[in-house]
């Protein structure tokens, strides 16, 4: 095997930059209200590095609002496996059991 192939699983760095673009497009488009292109948004900034805890727990919200509580609460606690000192996951996770 070549030494300069990696064989792990960690997002490059213009990986995690292009994620963190695209998770703060995702909010942009939430505030404007397209939902749909902001969950969409979301997914693909997870697909860029799944290392991140924000777009899950931003997709959670959509989720939850769209009364899809069961996919809402996988995201929020995928969230919080992946940065388990993110205090919004588990604000927002607490507000489904309310």
């Amino acid at each position: 095997m070549d030494a300069s192939v990696s064989t792990t699983s960690t997002p490059s760095k213009s990986n995690k930059s292009l994620a963190l673009t695209k998770a703060i497009l995702g909010a942009a488009y939430f505030a404007v209200n397209q939902v749909e292109k902001a969950a969409e948004t979301y997914e693909s900034a997870i697909a860029a590095d799944p290392n991140l805890p924000e777009p899950y727990n931003n997709l959670a919200n959509i989720k939850k609002g769209s009364g899809q509580a069961d996919q809402a609460i996988e995201l929020y606690r995928k969230a919080i496996s992946i940065d388990d000192s993110y205090t919004e996951a588990y604000f927002n996770l607490g507000l489904i059991y309310q």
